[in-house]
């Protein structure tokens, strides 16, 4: 019997006839030509993990593609990345450069030509001429890292720090710490704050004072905003001669 060229239809008992016809073969036997995958790029060269499958270009293994700031569709380039306290030398040839995250910033020994460096935080913007944490606050009133405030422990001494807790610190020489603020919060980051427990004296049933302790917050401070520049202000100063002289900014304009 030769086979058909089209499925018999359902029958009495509705079995369906498993030949297949001609046509169904031949699309079976038709395989998708295999995308060939494009060779990854080292570090230095130009990427693009993001664009059409067609045109991508991934890093090669161990490398981020690093594309710049507000350029929409533009490519990138290939880098190696590396966190907090890691091993970094951003000065070399592209090829073998390496990078620190973001907010981070590679710091070089002093003195040691072609030495590598280790990422460390970068200071926010700035605020460049504020006081690292560890170096007393007291004489700048402000911190050069995101999110920190400069607080005072004593009429000698503040830091910065994310946080403080009124009192004595642990690892420290035992004297208290005041914890008022020195200056604004340097801002750029989220920082959790967990507010000191309060105790209030408070009537019971029978009318006497007890104490009662009431449970910390905790909430997030979110980053401060810009602020806007001052408005200008306009003086207006009446001369012996009659006149009016009028000062917006650092404009002078005289009438009359």
């Amino acid at each position: 019997k030769e086979p058909l060229d089209e499925k018999e239809p359902l029958d009495e008992k509705g079995t369906l006839d498993e030949k297949e016809t001609l046509d169904e073969k031949e699309a079976l036997d038709v395989k998708e030509p295999l995308v060939e995958e494009k060779p990854r790029a080292a570090s230095g060269e130009t990427c693009n993990d993001a664009a059409a499958p067609a045109f991508r270009t991934y890093c090669a293994e161990g490398l981020t593609c690093d594309y710049p700031g507000q350029m929409t569709g533009a490519s990138g380039v290939c880098k190696k990345i590396v966190g907090h306290g890691e091993q970094c030398n951003d000065a070399m040839p592209a090829a073998h450069a390496v990078y620190c995250g973001t907010g981070l910033q590679c710091e070089f020994p002093e003195n040691m030509p072609g030495a590598s460096g280790v990422c460390k935080q970068a200071p926010y913007p700035g605020y460049e001429h504020c006081s690292a944490p560890g170096a007393g606050c007291k004489s700048t009133g402000c911190c050069k890292f995101a999110g920190m405030t400069c607080f005072e422990k004593n009429e000698y001494w503040g830091d910065c720090m994310e946080t403080c807790a009124p009192g004595v610190h642990e690892h420290e020489d035992g004297k208290p710490w005041t914890c008022n603020e020195l200056g604004e919060r340097t801002p750029g980051k989220e920082v959790l704050v967990e507010k000191e427990i309060l105790e209030e004296l408070v009537p019971d049933e029978k009318g006497s004072l007890t104490e009662q302790v009431l449970e910390p917050v905790t909430e997030f401070i979110a980053p401060l905003p810009e602020k806007p520049a001052p408005p200008e202000q306009e003086v207006v100063i009446e001369d012996s001669a009659g006149g009016v002289v009028t000062k917006t900014g650092g404009v002078v304009t005289k009438t009359g």
